[in-house]
């Protein structure tokens, strides 16, 4: 991968979502304690196939969580990629140990 930066997003971002989803709200301002801009957060969601799901809140306005595909997420294991779409590289590329 070309952007240092993205590189970093995508390993912090994969941190972040491996024990289930995560709010999007709160791992935005997470990010940017790390500087990591929103959208450089955005192309790390892209690069890891996460999945943007509306979150079930009571109250007007729900938010939304952001969580890793089946394939790799919380408990599951590394899976076929038939069931989520191929990351652009292996994790271990990114500098992250599941």
């Amino acid at each position: 991968m070309r952007n240092a930066k993205l590189c970093q997003a995508v390993g912090w971002l994969a941190i972040e979502l491996v024990n289930g989803p995560q709010q999007v709200t709160e791992l935005v301002a997470r990010a940017a304690r790390t500087d990591i801009s929103k959208m450089t957060l955005r192309r790390a969601k892209a690069a890891l196939g996460a999945k943007a799901k509306q979150a079930k809140q009571s109250g007007s306005h729900p938010g939304w969580t952001w969580e890793l595909p089946s394939a790799i997420g919380p408990s599951r294991g590394i899976k076929s990629n038939r069931q989520a779409p191929p990351l652009v590289m292996p994790l271990s590329e990114y500098g992250v140990s599941l």
